[in-house]
């Protein structure tokens, strides 16, 4: 039997209680008791995660980033009482100020994602505040071009406040969560049913080639192209063209030939901006206009490098080609864009016609280099440079450069476009055919299928 003096005890009473303090400070993580197994939403030596740690640590809970996203009481292991509350640092501080089982929900994501994406949450259903000194993730050039694009097309580039286009129920994980279209839950937290749908694939974000999932045995980067399809199979059905799949409108397709850049491994975000697909202020409800990209950003004309072409070219909203000055190459990136992956900025980055550099694709001599969302890149000659090595056929020749209406008035894929889904009729007397799509002038002024 040891005995104690009274000093032994007293130092050993204050151990204790240092041990019990000092876990009231650092925080009880009880969320993983009970989500035993559950993975973390991103890699814990990631930027992303460490900056959620550090909001972590200021709250007194170090270590527990379910916190910062979902709220809730750290410190019981009751359901009922877990999931149910906010921390006491929240309530004077950005954060969740209730126990949020969604965290991107557009309702209350201001308090979450919003907390280091203020930009993006911003726009989910405001326009851009033009008087807003603050307002420095859109480029001055891009301002003025679309201000000058809206007045031209007002029912296009609606300047109040309608929602975008991506704001979902779910918002933000819509696109930056895996899922499947069982909506089964396939990871390793105990307590989310396997069996129960209306889960994503795994606890996990998705976003860019920088970023790795694990999932069934699967490793990828980038966002997953099914969670583009579950909103674009449907109605316009351009996911499923990309593909090389005409859908018959009875669960079955008839598998045709897929676009060029799908069977070069490209995703929908590889030519997608981030204005395209989180909105810019300037463009809300409406498709055609929300899309910025065009074809000639990365390939040019025959005449002229990309860089070597107008900003607006084919992207005029008018019967005529835009014409002017050179729009040249960018030295950077917006801030924002920073908080993914930016290429090595080699010669400079390519402008799109909207005049937004373009953080995966550069200039590199006369070459255009894209890096994909999967790991790889892709390096392409730009037309001019195809043809000054005399590698167009006569056929492209006469089509591209003898006949100048062709690029001054056709969408590249009025001619590159080998099918096109075209439905007619009502639900009960419905056809559908996809060989030799007519042609017509589109919303842009441009002919097109």
């Amino acid at each position: 039997m040891v005995f104690l003096t009274r000093s032994a005890k007293t130092s050993k009473v204050k151990l204790l209680l240092l041990i019990f303090f000092s876990t009231l400070a650092f925080g009880a993580n009880e969320c993983v008791v009970c989500h035993k197994g559950i993975e973390d939403i991103r890699d814990r030596n990631s930027g992303m995660m460490r900056e959620i740690l550090k909001v972590a640590e200021d709250a007194g809970h170090k270590g527990n980033d379910c916190i910062v996203c979902h709220g809730g009481n750290p410190y019981n292991k009751s359901k009922e009482y877990g999931h149910k509350g906010t921390d006491k640092y929240f309530r004077d501080h950005d954060g969740p100020k209730e126990f949020y089982p969604s965290p991107t929900d557009p309702s209350i994501n201001k308090n979450t994602c919003g907390m280091c994406h203020s930009e993006h949450v911003k726009l989910q259903y405001n326009s851009v505040d033009l008087n807003d000194t603050n307002q420095t993730f859109l480029s001055k050039s891009y301002t003025q071009y679309m201000q000058k694009l809206s007045q031209k097309e007002q029912k296009a580039f609606m300047l109040d406040h309608n929602r975008s286009t991506h704001t979902t129920k779910k918002g933000c994980s819509s696109c930056h969560m895996p899922h499947s279209m069982s909506g089964l839950y396939k990871g390793d937290d105990v307590r989310i049913s396997k069996k129960t749908k209306g889960h994503f694939l795994t606890h996990k974000i998705q976003s860019s080639r920088d970023v790795e999932v694990d999932v069934l045995d699967k490793n990828y980067t980038g966002v997953l192209q099914n969670n583009c399809s579950t909103c674009h199979d449907k109605n316009k059905h351009i996911s499923l063209s990309y593909n090389g799949k005409m859908d018959l409108g009875t669960d079955h397709y008839v598998g045709l030939e897929e676009d060029v850049h799908f069977k070069k491994g490209m995703s929908c975000q590889d030519c997608h901006t981030s204005n395209d697909l989180h909105g810019s202020g300037f463009n809300t409800n409406e498709s055609l206009a929300s899309v910025e990209i065009e074809c000639q950003d990365c390939h040019g004309s025959v005449q002229k490098y990309p860089w070597e072409l107008p900003l607006g070219f084919g992207d005029e909203f008018n019967t005529t080609a835009a014409d002017g000055k050179s729009r040249g190459v960018s030295n950077d990136v917006a801030k924002y864009l920073k908080q993914g992956f930016v290429a090595k900025k080699e010669d400079g980055y390519l402008l799109s016609s909207r005049s937004n550099p373009l953080p995966n694709v550069v200039k590199k001599d006369n070459l255009v280099v894209v890096y994909l969302s999967n790991g790889k890149k892709i390096e392409l000659k730009p037309l001019k440079l195809l043809k000054d090595q005399n590698e167009l056929s006569d056929e492209a020749l006469l089509a591209m450069d003898k006949i100048d209406s062709h690029s001054q008035r056709l969408e590249c894929y009025a001619c590159h476009s080998k099918w096109s889904p075209q439905y007619y009729g009502d639900q009960n007397n419905s056809f559908a055919r996809w060989e030799e799509p007519p042609l017509a002038q589109n919303g842009e002024g441009r002919i097109s299928p």
